[in-house]
């Protein structure tokens, strides 16, 4: 999950089709397992033993902005994955996701 494989412009036949590739991702690791992203508004954090937290700042999705962290957006989608055993040789992934600027 940490992977920048998950950086949405390797989706641009689904969700992100016509958004620009940017020429390099980088992840600046802040602490042990957790950093941000370059050039996408994205933090994310590994929680031992078994939980990924991410926060994605939800600035001008589709473009490229360099300099702009999760932190400084004003809208957020909040992503928590949590993997557990199953049973023997098997996990479930537990998803959960909210935005910060959408009331019930």
């Amino acid at each position: 999950l940490l992977d920048l494989a998950h950086a949405p412009f390797t989706h641009t036949s689904t969700f992100a089709r016509g958004w620009p590739v940017p020429d390099a991702v980088k992840f600046h690791a802040q602490k042990l397992l957790s950093g941000q992203w370059d050039p996408y508004p994205i933090s994310m954090a590994f929680q031992p033993p078994c939980m990924v937290l991410s926060h994605i700042g939800l600035a001008q999705p589709g473009k490229i902005e360099r300099g702009v962290t999760a932190d400084k957006c004003e809208r957020h989608l909040h992503q928590l994955h949590v993997c557990m055993p199953a049973k023997r040789g098997h996990t479930r992934l537990l998803y959960r996701m909210a935005l910060d600027f959408m009331p019930w």
